[in-house]
């Protein structure tokens, strides 16, 4: 079966696959009514994997606040965190009538209207109150019923009698137990989104109280400046508070009525139109009157909350472009946070664009995936997918069918906050490189999650970073003027460049001075030829022009050594500049950089092919061969060596890495080894 979906065009169908059409370059889609996305191989994104309605809400709250066509430098103004609303905290209409009516309502369920309804039936003769008119032609032709028969009659032991019953399912009842359920799903609603705000802000509260004491300071600053109005949120909290404990104890008064005798009478699957009909009981009953007062003021809410076909269709529309400018913003962030400004800050953020910064550019020309190249490295493809992987049955099925169309250059970004992820879906939180399996990387972000800028960093400096780490050691093109040292490694024409010569080892600038003395050498003895050939072209005489032409052959001998030599040379100094600049970006401070400092690490090597720099600011960053596989495994830590691996014995939760790290790690820290690190490849403990 094929659902129907609904692309971002409002109101046009799709019924082709869905994340192929994500991946593949397709356009983005959002899943329709009915729920789940099926695709034409088999699997399917369940419908428990659509987008929360809060996130989603937030995320086009979000998009309509941003500017259409943002420059870097608006862009860099924006908040990534989902503002709180003034409704949140206010109390609404619907609110203020449950309170004004909530005695009412208790009332009757404690005291509910029934009729009494009488039937025949078989009982007890002591529990007959009034005897049937066919008791007694009932009792003489059923033996079986008497007790014992006397010389004055018979003693029956069952009789048919008249039973009175209570019934309870009217339809003024039905009325109130719907209104206790539609109640209660709104008061939900309201708690899950208010808490939404104040798990936020609890969040920020932990960070603010371990500082110095667990993870990276340096992400907790990161956290607390993505804060932009921490006093204003931290002023509405009291605020909150208090609206949030008006409706818990609301909801626990609602709860309580479903725990009623009149609740449990009711079947289960009950429902009533939302126009009531103007019966006695609800127009004439005291507290029956309060109740319809109630689910009028119910009725009106619900009729505002939904939606028409066009209306929907308009959200879903919506939805995708305030989605993809949401992640838009996220990696602008993560680019800012990592130190990467663009060259032009009125560059505009918008599709079609594209966006040079140090080390690489953003190209927002593909319509579904936001483009990362990296200077000298991979280009990665960053996938806005609107779904939530966390609370998605099917994980296992959702992840391998997406690993079978993306590799791990693709970041799927999904709706979903990381806390949420269970631990036994870790998958959900890393990048293709650190699982060391096939397939796309799946990070969560929402707006309601502070670390979600700070996984979008995470993955931004796998890609700009790796690549020039991976590359060491430089190779160089070497000559005969370069003698085999300490600082190089391999023999032959091309070797391995270690680390900066010393001046004693070998000195550049004097062999720079000794190829620009060759080089006017070999200019001079140019010019002179051109003159002898000038002066050869002149003469008439026959033996003139065979001495200019013997003259000419000599400097041709002079010349064409002296021009192999140069050019051999200056391939040579090239190569050994160029891998010096290598060395440099190797040894530059990712975490200073980021910071807006610069500075600069002496480089160690650690092993034929692996190397250490440690900064002053406390990073360190380099290679580490694995212990299984021997690949290189990059590596970079913010954090001493002894709370690494307190961290790694002790954290807890999916999204462990994210709340100690951030966005200051390469490769991941390896659990089952405690202070090392997990091989990208197989798997394996490095370091």
């Amino acid at each position: 079966m094929i659902v129907s979906v609904l692309d971002h065009k409002p109101g046009s169908p799709a019924t082709f696959p869905v994340p192929s059409a994500w991946l593949a370059g397709g356009r983005p889609l959002l899943a329709g009514r009915t729920g789940a996305l099926h695709l034409q191989d088999g699997t399917h994104i369940a419908g428990t994997a659509l987008p929360d309605p809060d996130h989603l809400e937030a995320v086009i709250t979000m998009g309509r606040s941003m500017p259409t066509s943002p420059t870097w430098l608006e862009l860099s103004c924006c908040d990534p965190l989902a503002p709180v609303l003034e409704t949140d905290l206010e109390e609404e209409p619907l609110e203020k009538v449950i309170r004004n009516n909530l005695d009412a309502l208790r009332d009757v369920f404690s005291r509910p209207r029934t009729h009494l309804k009488l039937r025949t039936a078989l009982v007890p003769a002591g529990r007959a109150r009034r005897l049937d008119k066919a008791a007694a032609n009932w009792l003489a032709g059923h033996t079986e019923d008497w007790a014992h028969l006397t010389l004055r009659g018979v003693h029956p032991r069952r009789v048919l009698a008249e039973v009175r019953d209570v019934r309870w399912d009217l339809y003024e009842n039905r009325v109130a137990v719907c209104l206790v359920d539609h109640l209660l799903s709104w008061v939900r609603v309201r708690i899950r989104r208010l808490g939404a705000w104040l798990r936020r802000f609890d969040d920020l509260a932990r960070l603010q109280d371990s500082v110095g004491r667990d993870g990276s300071w340096r992400r907790k600053d990161r956290v607390f400046r993505l804060w932009t109005d921490f006093e204003l949120e931290k002023n509405r909290k009291k605020v909150a508070s208090e609206r949030m404990k008006q409706l818990t104890a609301l909801r626990r008064v609602l709860d309580g009525l479903r725990d009623t005798k009149l609740y449990r009478a009711i079947p289960a699957r009950t429902n009533v139109p939302d126009e009531l009909r103007p019966s006695n009981v609800l127009q004439f009953d005291a507290n029956y009157r309060k109740v319809a007062v109630l689910w009028r003021a119910w009725a009106t809410q619900h009729r505002e909350e939904q939606l028409s076909d066009e209306e929907f269709a308009a959200r879903q529309a919506d939805s995708v472009v305030a989605w993809r400018r949401f992640c838009v913003l996220l990696v602008q962030r993560a680019l800012c946070q990592l130190g990467r400004e663009a060259g032009d800050l009125d560059s505009p953020l918008t599709d079609g664009a594209q966006i040079a910064f140090p080390g690489g550019v953003l190209d927002l020309r593909d319509p579904v995936a936001i483009r990362l190249g990296v200077d000298g490295g991979t280009a990665i493809r960053i996938v806005p997918l609107l779904a939530d992987f966390a609370h998605a049955r099917e994980v296992d099925g959702l992840v391998s069918g997406l690993g079978t169309r993306a590799g791990s250059d693709t970041v799927v970004l999904h709706l979903a906050v990381g806390s949420d992820v269970r631990p036994e879906c870790a998958r959900l939180l890393e990048l293709g490189h650190q699982s060391g399996a096939p397939g796309p990387g799946l990070l969560p972000v929402s707006p309601w999650d502070l670390g979600s800028t700070e996984r979008v960093a995470r993955a931004l400096r796998w890609a700009l970073l790796t690549s020039q780490i991976r590359a060491w050691p430089p190779q160089i093109s070497t000559d005969s003027s370069i003698k085999a040292a300490g600082w190089l490694a391999g023999t032959g024409p091309t070797r391995s460049l270690l680390r900066a010569p010393t001046p004693a080892e070998f000195d550049l600038a004097k062999a720079e001075a000794g190829l620009t003395a060759l080089g006017a050498q070999v200019a001079e003895l140019e010019s002179e030829r051109v003159v002898v050939r000038e002066r050869a072209a002149a003469t008439k005489g026959d033996r003139e022009n065979r001495a200019f032409t013997e003259q000419a052959k000599r400097l041709n001998e002079q010349i064409q050594p002296l021009a192999v030599e140069l050019a051999a040379r200056r391939a040579t100094l090239d190569s050994l500049r160029a891998g010096l600049a290598a060395l440099d970006r190797v040894a530059a401070c990712p975490v200073c950089a980021a910071e807006g400092r610069r500075a600069t690490a002496t480089l160690t090597q650690r092993g034929a092919s692996s190397f250490t720099c440690s900064c002053d600011c406390g990073a360190e960053w380099g290679t580490a061969a694995c212990g299984s596989c021997k690949a290189k495994v990059p590596l970079l830590r913010t954090i001493s060596a002894e709370v690494l691996r307190e961290e790694a014995e002790t954290g807890s939760g999916a999204d462990w890495v994210d709340r100690v790290f951030g966005q200051d790690v390469l490769a991941a820290p390896h659990r089952g080894e405690p202070g090392r690190w997990r091989c990208q490849v197989c798997g394996g403990a490095a370091g």
